[in-house]
């Protein structure tokens, strides 16, 4: 980064955060998420690797997550 070459860093939201902190506004963030809300529990369920608490829980924090990523001014595509 100091050099000039670009990074790729797989983050959540509190680190992309903290990479804000760290580095400034001249960081791009790129986030990523389902087309809907649907098609999220959608790919949830069907994995069948959680129970359906689980799965619950994972949606509500994906939609904390992107409430945060929309306070940092960011839109997710």
């Amino acid at each position: 980064m100091l050099n000039g070459q670009d990074v790729l860093l797989v983050l959540d939201v509190q680190g992309a955060a903290t990479v804000r902190k760290l580095l400034g506004q001249d960081v791009v963030f790129i986030f990523m998420v389902a087309e809907s809300e649907m098609a999220l529990v959608k790919r949830l369920v069907e994995r069948k690797t959680k129970s359906f608490g689980n799965v619950v829980f994972n949606f509500v924090i994906c939609t904390v997550k992107y409430t945060h990523t929309c306070a940092l001014g960011h839109k997710p595509i």
